[in-house]
């Protein structure tokens, strides 16, 4: 009986290992997904600065603007 108690409790042991394990890399995307989605805010007005001053030198440099 002990023999059987042991062999159930390592079991079990082993089906809490692999749920904290599963559950721990479900963690790890939720919060690079959060991660991601916060920096998105900082970095998405220096996109459209970027964008915006190529657009700009682009439109410059098309030689619409000759005599």
């Amino acid at each position: 009986m002990a023999g059987i108690g042991m062999l159930i409790g390592l079991i079990g042991a082993a089906i809490g290992i692999l749920v904290g394990l599963v559950g721990g890399l479900v963690g790890i995307v939720v919060g690079a997904i959060g991660g991601s989605l916060d920096l998105l805010a900082h970095f998405f007005p220096a996109v459209l600065i970027v964008l915006g001053i190529l657009w700009l030198v682009k439109g410059a440099n098309r030689g619409t603007c000759r005599p």
